[in-house]
């Protein structure tokens, strides 16, 4: 089959690694190149390939890890064990070139556009150019029709916030808000617009009032108390989609937790709409507060998990959740049970 060289491309902050492959054919001796973008930070080694289009499937027996030097360079051996060439801007700008060539020939406006946000539609897509393009160019002319300038108000949400519902922690160990949502809170509200507007005004918060380069965020969503009323799937599938269809790669992990078994059939029905990728970010943690708070602490310190989770911080409710400060700025005096 000949032998095997790569080019390992790191994509800066968005934890992105191109794989370039080339394999030199073992009859002829020329170079066939062909290229695989995952996400992740794994180079695998003995690997075998096979063209599919102009990407490829890799199968591997070993893995080599890539690790991140402080001085921003990664070091890794290929699959021959043998130096690898590393490349940073100029594949972020090939990349990102290709992407907007095909959403300007889908008459999107790519003067305004956001490099990391088209990256992130990039992922969403499983690195297919065409179906990122078109679901950026749907993305922004939903924007323009949906979200009003400025954005949505707390006048513009009455019913969803008077339910008490949604919440945010000051910050996880990235430094990043948290949104936590309180299942047994919510119930239907015949206004479908209002919810949407409720979960664009969510996500926008939290994008908002993050440091500055922020681009992705810790949900939680607890299941305790969950009855009947609060069985919407109709409002929970359009959540997943609103995120899957807007504010893809914005989603690090969610846990959902205190999860009953009265849960499940809503998971069933629902779960047949979420993408693989969004469901490999969802953690469940069934209704052991233990577990519950270990499982928190992997993600939050705790001094800011909330005292309700095992920990010595407090819940803010997200529309009084202000721009980030220091934490000793953002956090409530120091075990104060917060009313929900």
């Amino acid at each position: 089959m000949g032998s095997l060289t790569a080019n390992v491309v790191y994509l800066g902050s968005c934890n992105f690694v191109k794989f370039e492959l080339y394999r030199t054919e073992s009859t002829s001796g020329r170079l066939k190149p062909a290229s695989v973008d995952i996400r992740g930070s794994s180079l695998h080694s003995e690997t075998m390939f096979s063209s599919l289009a102009s990407y490829v499937t890799l199968s591997t027996k070993r893995r080599s890890r890539v690790d991140q030097s402080p001085g921003g360079k990664w070091v890794c051996n290929s699959v021959e064990s043998k130096d690898v060439l590393l490349r940073g801007g100029e594949a972020v700008s090939e990349i990102l070139e290709h992407l907007r060539e095909s959403v300007k020939k889908q008459g999107g406006d790519i003067e305004t556009a956001d490099d990391m946000e088209m990256l992130r539609f990039l992922w969403g897509k499983s690195m297919d150019l065409e179906k990122a393009a078109t679901a950026f160019v749907s993305h922004y002319k939903w924007k323009a029709e949906f979200i009003p300038e400025g954005g949505f108000t707390e006048a513009d949400l009455p019913t969803e916030l008077a339910a008490k519902k949604s919440y945010a922690i000051a910050q996880d160990k990235k430094g990043r808000p948290v949104s936590l949502t309180l299942g047994r809170n919510h119930v239907y509200n015949k206004d479908t617009a209002e919810f949407k507007r409720f979960a664009v005004y969510v996500m926008e918060k939290l994008i908002a009032e993050a440091p500055p380069g922020t681009q992705d965020f810790v949900v939680i969503i607890d299941l305790k108390g969950l009855g009947v009323k609060n069985l919407d799937t109709e409002s929970f599938i359009s959540g997943f989609q609103l995120l899957q269809n807007h504010y893809p790669g914005r989603i690090d992990k969610m846990y959902m937790i205190n999860v009953p078994l009265i849960f499940s059939g809503l998971w069933k029905v629902a779960s047949k709409f979420i993408d693989e990728s969004t469901k490999n970010k969802i953690i469940f943690v069934q209704q052991d507060r233990k577990k519950v708070t270990d499982v928190l602490l992997e993600s939050i310190d705790i001094d800011f998990l909330p005292i309700e989770y095992g920990g010595n911080g407090n819940l803010i409710p997200i529309q009084d959740f202000k721009k980030y400060h220091p934490p000793t700025c953002i956090v409530a005096e120091k075990g104060r049970r917060t009313e929900v």
